[in-house]
């Protein structure tokens, strides 16, 4: 990965990623998105209205390869 002056070095306990001086907005905001995401869907899977199953779209897939 090329890391250039002004590029930001973000990382977790997954890993570390390079984000762009110029994409910095757009990783912020995409970032902010999913977290709501993610947070709308503990929600619902603690709420008992959805499955990871369902908000992953996954039970054709399950189907499709004999699991579900």
């Amino acid at each position: 990965v090329v890391i250039r002056p002004g590029d930001n070095i973000v990382g977790d306990r997954d890993g570390l990623c390079v984000v762009a001086k110029e994409e910095v907005d757009t990783a912020i905001a995409s970032s902010l998105a999913r977290e709501d995401k993610e947070a709308q869907q503990r929600i619902a899977i603690e709420a008992g209205t959805a499955t990871t199953v369902d908000l992953l779209k996954l039970g054709d897939t399950l189907k499709r390869l004999g699991i579900a």
